[in-house]
């Protein structure tokens, strides 16, 4: 009986063959990577809060580059995804993101004056949200020794937000609503409502007369009275 190792091409890599079971477990394995029970990340200037169920993707980045006094810089709710390429920065404020969502490739996420996701929120690819604006006001003296001022983002519960968007300081995005691909949003929309442009504005809302009246005692969302992921 011929042996078997004798008939091996050593000039080539030698490749054992994997049963179809173990290759399953081994992509169970890379699908689950990133996700774990709740657990906290140490860095240089801050934690980060991150619930069983998320995943953070390989090559996306949480950045921790300034001092900062709260308890947890960023934390992201259970069932979140942070998806390749995704730049989540709060620097000297924070960002939240609670459950369900996606913050897909290319997004990036400056959290000066705070950054608030609800749950199950959609951001899609290659859209901003920027929680602060420079100061321009004297001609005189360069734009980046004025100084910044910052509100605040925050983005209700259920919103969907297409492809390219950017979102600037101070803006409210209510409940449900719906951004259009490329839209410059500058200021607040309203719950429902579904807007496009630069600058956007609402072009028309998902609700009927009698369900945009019930809407018109919604509970307003604030910095202080988001409920934790």
């Amino acid at each position: 009986m011929p042996d078997k190792k004798s008939d091996r091409n050593f000039d080539k890599p030698y490749v054992p063959k994997l049963s179809h079971k173990i290759v399953r477990r081994l992509l169970r394995l890379v699908r689950d990577w990133g996700r774990a029970k709740n657990r906290v990340l140490y860095g240089l200037c801050g934690q980060i809060w991150i619930a069983e169920r998320a995943i953070i993707e390989p090559q996306a980045r949480i950045i921790l580059d300034h001092q900062s006094d709260l308890e947890f810089v960023a934390s992201i709710g259970s069932g979140t995804i942070i998806k390749d390429f995704a730049l989540i920065c709060p620097r000297s404020g924070f960002i939240t993101i609670g459950r369900s969502c996606s913050i897909n490739p290319y997004c990036v996420l400056l959290g000066y004056g705070g950054i608030t996701i609800g749950d199950h929120v959609r951001i899609a690819a290659h859209t901003s949200l920027i929680a602060f604006n420079h100061n321009f006001e004297d001609p005189d003296k360069p734009i980046n020794h004025q100084g910044y001022r910052s509100s605040g983002i925050i983005i209700e519960d259920d919103v969907w937000i297409a492809s390219g968007v950017r979102v600037l300081d101070g803006v409210t995005i209510g409940k449900g609503a719906v951004i259009g691909a490329g839209a410059v949003v500058t200021k607040d929309i309203p719950p429902y409502a579904i807007a496009a442009g630069v600058p956007a504005k609402v072009i028309k809302t998902r609700l009927n007369q009698e369900q945009n009246q019930k809407t018109s005692s919604r509970k307003v969302y604030t910095h202080d009275n988001i409920t934790s992921v």
